[in-house]
């Protein structure tokens, strides 16, 4: 019975000690089952960054294009990314982060035009029938159609104007 109890533990010894062994040259010490080593990151501290698409819908540089939506609640002004006219000045681009499509979608854009600038506030709401949804920014774009010329005004966002 000692006799067992001994070979028990030396093998114990040995399993462990040939866990704690080197890797092989030119491994790096992570097996993926098949002998090839595993996909690892080059620096874990690399930020992984990724532009969320869904269906596809994203245009290059812009985000997803977006319309008003009927029925949200919760609305709100909030603050956008980067807005930009088209060539024409007869319409901007809001461009802005905001929740999943199916949750989350723009309620109206209005502008108010001064002298010297044209503000421009963003009113996003919730989908008050959506039933889960996660905590996911996606890049959208808004178009809203100008009622005057931009006519070398600057463009404000009106959710940080302070208004």
């Amino acid at each position: 019975m000692r006799r067992t109890a001994i070979i028990g533990l030396l093998l114990l010894v040995s399993m462990v000690a040939s866990a704690c062994g080197e890797p092989e040259a030119g491994g790096d010490g992570y097996s993926g089952g098949s002998g090839a080593p595993a996909a690892t990151p080059e620096d874990p501290d690399d930020t992984v960054s990724s532009t969320p698409d869904p269906r596809g819908k994203l245009t290059k540089g812009k985000g997803m294009p977006v319309s008003a939506q009927e029925g949200l609640v919760d609305i709100k002004p909030i603050p956008f990314e980067t807005v930009k006219a088209n060539d024409s000045e007869d319409a901007v681009d809001i461009i802005f982060y905001d929740g999943i499509e199916e949750c989350y979608g723009v309620d109206h854009a209005h502008a108010e035009y001064e002298s010297d600038e044209v503000v421009v506030y963003l009113f996003t709401g919730r989908n008050p029938e959506a039933e889960v949804c996660t905590e996911q920014a996606v890049l959208k774009v808004f178009t809203l159609e100008l009622t005057e010329p931009l006519d070398g005004r600057a463009i404000v966002d009106g959710a940080q104007s302070g208004d």
